[in-house]
């Protein structure tokens, strides 16, 4: 499902979101108003997706990673334009579970059918391979401070959590806990494993790698955790009475009930009130938004076969303030020049290189973010307005919306 034009538009610095069907293409939803936006199917140097899967986002959100298990491999996704810009093919099947470094270097995939994890350097496509732990290992989580990762077992019985380092992929340890199919770990450095057959979370510190006890919920069959961005709210999935397990400081404090039976939850970076999941067996979404499940009929309609979820943020930033505008009639011996000037205040963004002056939507000059921050437009006609726009460029060459004015 390709769209080949007229996409509509997020706001610049906006928050958006990817989901994966399982199919070839993935679509792109605006939070903010819970709204499908439109389908995209990647393709790059004469390869179009197969079945999407896991997604990884870049620690400066302009990349994207999508795990394809028809291609083996991963499609590089530029943020900005929802386009391919690589396909990484790593030569392993059933690739699912994606995760990527917090230094945004790695990508690792779990494989459970092989009991191996596979770690691939983006910056050349090399694969290693790290083995001899997991029986069949299921996520990757990392470290607050990203110099570990830790890998979730489901094998049979007692399994465990494995832990590794991230620069060699050398072995630290392992630690107690049952039927581990996913894994979560919050800013706090603080784990939660959940018991995918039962009713019990398994918590352990990433400074001790060692478990610290264990959460007794009131749901069972718990899936896929997650945290908010301060490390003491936890919401884990519970798929035998379709709930969300609210934990607070590591004690359940609440339930939120849903219409499906939850896999996996996502908490919105950005609006932690926000949380997205999706469904066993594949299928729409469902939005909680200030605990209480709310209504999404343009993602009902839209998004049949959900598989996985992520957040992203638009990296662009944010405008100038402030804009003025001044009419100067300089008249000499000979001649006039009738002179529109703008004028504006920086940006609050610190990476702000410098601002895009525009005349009546066409591209007039550059002004560098340490100079005045004024612009003489000369020679203009009497009696003729002209619309100006002045937007701010960041250091990676992205645009900020613009603000504008029309003189006289």
């Amino acid at each position: 499902m390709i769209v080949a034009c007229c996409l509509p538009l997020l706001a610049q610095g906006a928050v958006k979101v990817y989901a994966t069907s399982g199919d070839d293409y993935f679509s792109v939803v605006d939070p903010d108003t819970n709204n499908f936006l439109y389908n995209i199917t990647p393709s790059f140097g004469g390869r179009t997706a197969g079945n999407l899967h896991g997604v990884a986002i870049s620690p400066n959100q302009l990349t994207a990673y999508m795990a394809d298990d028809v291609e083996d491999g991963v499609w590089v996704i530029d943020t900005t334009t929802d386009t391919a810009t690589n396909f990484i093919s790593i030569g392993v099947s059933s690739l699912r579970q994606i995760s990527i470094d917090p230094n945004g270097t790695k990508l690792y995939f779990p494989d459970q059918s092989g009991g191996r994890v596979h770690v691939v350097t983006i910056s050349d496509g090399s694969v290693a391979t790290v083995s001899g732990g997991a029986a069949k290992p299921s996520s990757v989580a990392f470290d607050p401070t990203g110099t570990k990762f830790y890998v979730s077992d489901v094998g049979f019985g007692a399994s465990s959590v494995y832990v590794y380092r991230v620069s060699d992929n050398s072995s630290v340890g392992t630690i107690s806990a049952t039927r581990a199919q996913f894994i979560a770990i919050s800013s706090l450095g603080v784990g939660y494993v959940p018991d995918v057959n039962g009713a019990d979370v398994y918590t352990f510190s990433t400074t001790t790698d060692a478990a610290t006890g264990t959460i007794t919920t009131s749901g069972s069959e718990l899936n896929a955790p997650a945290f908010t961005n301060d490390g003491l709210t936890a919401y884990v999935a519970s798929e035998s009475d379709d709930t969300l397990q609210v934990i607070v400081n590591g004690v359940q404090s609440s339930t939120i009930p849903i219409s499906i039976s939850p896999w996996a939850v996502v908490v919105n970076p950005f609006d932690n009130t926000q949380l997205y999941m999706t469904p066993i067996p594949e299928g729409t979404v469902s939005v909680v938004q200030g605990g209480v499940e709310v209504g999404t009929p343009s993602l009902q309609a839209n998004l049949t076969t959900v598989t996985y979820l992520a957040f992203l943020d638009l990296p662009y930033p944010e405008p100038p303030r402030f804009v003025k505008g001044k009419v100067i009639n300089n008249r000499y011996v000979l001649q006039t020049d009738l002179v529109y000037q703008v004028s504006w205040t920086a940006s609050i963004s610190s990476d702000v290189v410098s601002y895009n002056i525009y005349r009546d939507s066409r591209y007039i000059a550059n002004v560098g973010a340490l100079q005045n921050l004024i612009y003489n437009d000369h020679n203009r006609t009497p009696g003729v307005s002209n619309f100006y726009e002045v937007r701010a460029v960041d250091f990676d060459g992205y645009l900020s919306d613009p603000v504008s004015i029309t003189l006289p």
